[in-house]
């Protein structure tokens, strides 16, 4: 089996930016790392094909998926795509927050837009608050987050944890 091609570590950070540039800032610091069992780039045709166990990780962000594919353009990515049974997110996007974890059987990042697009059993989870539906949609520009459901019958579901109570402190006479 043949070995994939060795990308000189501009390229990949030139590749995997658009993916990060939402992780907590010391991510962005940190060497970016892709793993996977067979590459593929034609630089013709701007496309990377990365296939089998997937693994891309820099500081807390973790992407996982059977097959990723990066679409670039004049040297800049254009589109992520992410697919798996599932392919999974795994990211702190602030000091202070949980961990944010989503998984879904396809994950389209138009870096454009901004827009990312969980679909197929795709589910969003923060802490105890969970978001599911057949299709989530993130803009990550406009922090907005639109679900709804699919052909299946299954419907959008929320479910928001309240926040614990503080106790209150007696008044001083």
């Amino acid at each position: 089996m043949p070995k994939p091609p060795r990308l000189k570590p501009l390229v990949w950070l030139a590749l995997l930016t658009p993916l990060l540039a939402h992780a907590l800032p010391e991510d962005r610091q940190q060497p970016i790392n892709l793993v996977a069992d067979r590459a593929e780039m034609n630089q013709q045709t701007g496309v990377a094909t990365y296939e089998g166990n997937v693994v891309v990780t820099q500081g807390t962000m973790r992407l996982t998926g059977d097959k990723v594919v990066l679409y670039t353009k004049d040297g800049e990515v254009t589109r992520v795509e992410s697919f798996g049974k599932p392919t999974t997110f795994k990211q702190k996007p602030a000091a202070d927050k949980e961990d944010m974890l989503g998984e879904s059987m396809k994950l389209d990042y138009d870096v454009k837009s901004g827009i990312v697009v969980a679909t197929t059993k795709a589910k969003i989870t923060q802490g105890k608050d969970v978001l599911t539906g057949d299709r989530l949609e993130y803009d990550v520009n406009k922090d907005v987050v639109r679900a709804r459901s699919g052909a299946s019958a299954e419907r959008v579901q929320i479910i928001l944890q309240p926040k614990p109570q503080t106790p209150t402190k007696p008044a001083k006479p």
